[in-house]
């Protein structure tokens, strides 16, 4: 991929491809194919984990893993290892917060789609909760 342009683009084309396939999946369109609310919390939090996890290994690296890249870090004026510590950092920090962030919304509509289903059932049943003194 670093030789041939196109295979670089294909490359990203592969990338941008099943990163949609995969927000799809959390995000559905349609009811049909849904997954459950407690499945796509864990997708979210393994994806999150292993993006958090490569970015702490890219950001605590004491070498650079891609030595390709030394030219065009220098154009920024950063060193091959900076330019990759960033690059980590920025994989695992404010990635990891969009994740969290993601994780966290699910979880409460979740936790929101849960309680309506369980409001009318209650209701008709009465509350249960008397306390008689």
């Amino acid at each position: 991929a670093l030789r041939s342009e196109f295979v670089h683009a294909i490359e990203h084309v592969c990338l941008f491809g099943t990163a949609v396939l995969f927000w799809r999946t959390i995000f559905p369109s349609g009811k049909s194919g849904r997954l459950s609310y407690g499945t796509r919390v864990l997708y979210v939090f393994a994806m999150g984990t292993q993006s958090g996890v490569l970015g702490a290994l890219l950001t605590f690296a004491p070498t650079p893993w891609y030595p390709a890249y030394a030219a065009s870090a220098a154009a920024w004026g950063f060193t091959p290892l900076e330019d990759q510590q960033l690059a980590g950092l920025i994989m695992w920090v404010p990635a990891g917060l969009v994740y969290l962030h993601v994780a966290v919304f699910l979880f409460m509509t979740w936790l929101r789609a849960e309680e309506r289903i369980a409001l009318p059932a209650e209701t008709r049943l009465g509350s249960g909760y008397e306390f008689k003194f």
